[in-house]
């Protein structure tokens, strides 16, 4: 019933069009993260996809879109299918998202992932995930949420995730660890005068017999590096 309503309330307040939408290189899924990826995405034709009902404002239903809504029908229920269909007749490179605990991104990646590159970039913590896991076990909730987590490839925090969801059962194909993009961009954001920062890479590290160092990084997958951050104070005031 619940849905029911949804679908009514979206066939009320979204136009539609019986066009197709025209093919872009990448696809931003769930315009809930558009302004953050837009800072890191120059020179692509993108196209904002509105992944969650309550957020469209614009329906496509052009031939195209309903023959390949019939050509999916059984993959999925029809939100689904029809976010799969609008990203076949997009034919993007690349589809991005930074709602990395998407479900509809999850599901929507499993269905296309043989044929379009989907990236999940990581915006939080998830601890959550653990908390899942332990009411699962408990048998205080039915399903194992953790088991429809798929991300072909994710950007993520650390280290720390890869063991995290391998531990919960989460299907991650590729781990790609970049830190916080959220705390890169506020940093960024702001002009420190006093401020300068330098990242010094493995070949660097080396150049400065920085050995302890590198031995202790040996064991990562990842190579070293190292940021540096210097402050220049204010000069000092005569007494």
């Amino acid at each position: 019933m619940h849905k029911l309503i949804l679908l009514f309330k979206l066939i009320i307040k979204a136009k539609f069009s019986f066009n197709s939408p025209k093919e872009n290189d990448l696809v931003i899924f769930d315009n809930v993260s558009e302004n953050e990826l837009k800072k890191l995405i120059v020179n692509y034709k993108t196209f904002i996809l509105r992944a969650r009902s309550e957020h469209v404002n614009l329906i496509y239903l052009s031939p195209k879109i309903l023959l390949r809504i019939f050509i999916n029908i059984f993959k999925g229920n029809l939100w689904t299918v029809y976010l799969v269909s609008l990203i076949e007749i997009i034919k993007p490179k690349i589809v991005v998202t930074f709602i990395d605990n998407s479900l509809k991104f999850y599901d929507v990646a499993r269905l296309l992932d043989h044929k379009i590159k989907f990236i999940a970039i990581q915006n939080a913590a998830r601890y959550d995930l653990k908390e899942s896991l332990t009411l699962y076990k408990l048998k205080k909730i039915s399903k194992d949420i953790n088991k429809k987590i798929y991300i072909p490839e994710f950007l993520c925090f650390g280290d720390y995730e890869k063991d995290l969801y391998k531990e919960v059962g989460g299907t991650v194909k590729k781990f790609s660890p970049i830190g916080s993009v959220r705390l890169a961009q506020k940093l960024g954001a702001k002009k420190y005068k006093n401020l300068s920062t330098k990242i010094l890479n493995e070949s660097a590290l080396k150049k400065l017999k920085m050995n302890s160092f590198l031995s202790v990084t040996a064991g990562s997958k990842e190579p070293a590096k190292l940021i540096v951050m210097q402050y220049k104070g204010a000069k000092s005031e005569k007494p």
